[in-house]
């Protein structure tokens, strides 16, 4: 089942390449087949007690992977500007200096991060984004603070997890 859930999450792969074709039905049904990979494999894996660390480790790659490559091409058609794709990316961005933060105090690999509430709304925004994108509108570029503002507020609720699972509120890994 393990095996499965991973095939699913890969399967995001192949559908960030249709978003190359510059039709916009096939650009909105790879970005909705995305969106439904992403929460079938999680609600599979968690349902089937088939969770994995390959699949904790693959599931956010494929996800990073397909939006990179959503971003790409938008940004390649000039639908995005390079500053509206790092605010894009922001959460990204700020999982990063988390985790340069956990290397530095020596708490990586020690914790369990799970996926949060501040993360499922950013990915939520960033589909919707895509989607609207994908169908050929731009989008304001005060829109994209949205992403810095969710990413911000990501990087707080792992900061607080983190810290919860210090005081032995929550499970260590």
């Amino acid at each position: 089942m393990q095996l499965f859930c991973n095939c699913i999450s890969l399967l995001r792969v192949p559908l960030a390449f249709l978003l190359l074709t510059p039709l916009p039905w096939v650009r909105l049904s790879a970005i909705a087949l995305a969106m439904a990979t992403d929460i079938f494999d999680g609600y599979l894996a968690r349902k089937m007690n088939a969770t994995s660390k390959i699949g904790a480790i693959l599931d956010p790659l494929t996800d990073k992977f397909f939006a990179l490559f959503a971003l790409s091409v938008f940004f390649m058609e000039s639908k995005i500007s390079g500053l509206e794709a790092c605010a894009f990316l922001s959460r990204d961005i700020f999982l990063a200096a988390f985790a340069v933060y956990l290397t530095l105090s020596k708490n990586w690999g020690r914790q369990k991060i799970l996926s949060l509430t501040w993360g499922k709304v950013s990915t939520s925004f960033q589909l919707l984004a895509l989607m609207t994108l994908a169908l050929g509108f731009r989008l304001p570029s005060l829109s994209y603070s949205i992403f810095v503002a969710f990413g911000a507020l990501a990087f707080r609720d792992f900061y607080s997890h983190l810290q919860r699972q210090k005081a032995g509120i929550e499970p260590k890994a």
